[in-house]
């Protein structure tokens, strides 16, 4: 490996290291405190609310959380609640529900209308990750080769949305006019990508082993999390520069961002005992003494190519 590109990523690997973060820890009151059981969240939206669901023992809810209340929401099509909060845009929900049959729908919610979205494509089933700001949905559905494909719904029509070489597109979250999600080829390990409606920008943290995904984008930040040798998860944050670690200290088994809006992040982490909690947590600033390092790494690397480039003409 270039030796530049070895320090750049060892630099890279230093400033994932904890920051002090400060990490606040949420569950729905429904949830026994027992072994798979626990509150997954999948939406955050300018307000601070918070979309999810909760499992405990058998019973299941999505629900909305507004900093003080649980407030349970289920499409009244779900079997058994199975009802899940993947976006919030206003006073708009998505995500998706299944039907007695088994079979997989994406809704959105208005607070007073449930309307399912089938992509018509799909043999195998329709969700809904978000609401972009134009107001076009994101989702993905299962072609007829049963292979992931993203799709964006503009009220009236369903463009597939694949990512370059990808057998599998997977989306995760939209804001504004980003989409985040990851993707398969035929030979790699999952990658993340942030798509702008014509460039696909691809995310792979440095320490990822088993992979990286991304689940959500506000502005110039992408959260997601990667798995290590043991694909266990670890959460990250990504500026466009640096991959910052964010790692709940109570996830024994793994931290998972899935949403940011602003400088607020929120996901879920398990802990020893086998629980699913949500975390809240804010943006962290990257260290100064790492920015220097990757500057100075950066300014090293130019100076050899100059005098390479040098001899190489003279």
């Amino acid at each position: 490996m270039n030796r530049s590109i070895f320090a750049v990523t060892l630099l890279l690997s230093l400033c994932q290291a904890a920051r002090g973060q400060t990490y606040t820890s949420l569950s729905d009151p429904s949830v026994a405190n027992e072994q798979y059981n626990g509150t997954w969240t999948g939406a955050l939206s300018s307000s601070g609310e918070i979309g999810g669901y909760w499992y405990s023992s058998g019973s299941q809810s999505a629900f909305l959380y507004n900093g003080s209340t649980f407030t349970n929401v289920n499409d009244p099509s779900a079997w058994l609640n199975q009802t899940y909060v993947y976006g919030i845009s206003g006073s708009t929900i998505v995500g998706d529900y299944f039907d007695r049959s088994g079979d997989q729908h994406g809704y959105t919610y208005n607070g007073t209308t449930w309307t399912t979205l089938d992509d018509p494509a799909t043999i195998n089933g329709t969700q809904v990750s978000g609401i972009l700001a134009n107001g076009n949905i994101v989702g993905g559905y299962f072609d007829s080769s049963n292979h992931a494909q993203g799709f964006i719904y503009n009220g009236s029509t369903y463009t597939e949305l694949s990512a370059p070489g990808a057998l599998d597109t997977y989306t995760s979250g939209a804001n504004g006019d980003l989409i985040a999600g990851h993707f398969f080829t035929a030979s790699s390990q999952p990658e993340g990508f942030v798509y702008n409606g014509s460039t696909w920008t691809i995310l792979n943290d440095p320490l990822a082993v088993y992979g990286t995904f991304a689940t959500d984008v506000y502005g110039n930040d992408v959260v997601g999390y990667y798995l290590d040798a043991q694909e266990n998860a670890h959460g990250f944050l990504y500026n466009g520069v640096t991959y910052t670690a964010l790692d709940d200290p109570l996830g024994a088994n793994g931290t998972s961002p899935q949403a940011i809006y602003g400088n607020e992040v929120i996901g879920t982490y398990q802990s020893s005992n086998g629980v699913t909690h949500i975390f809240i947590t804010t943006v962290p600033e990257p260290s100064t003494l790492c920015l220097l390092g990757i500057s100075a790494v950066a300014f090293a690397a130019a100076a050899r190519r100059r005098r390479q480039n040098r001899r190489s003409y003279w």
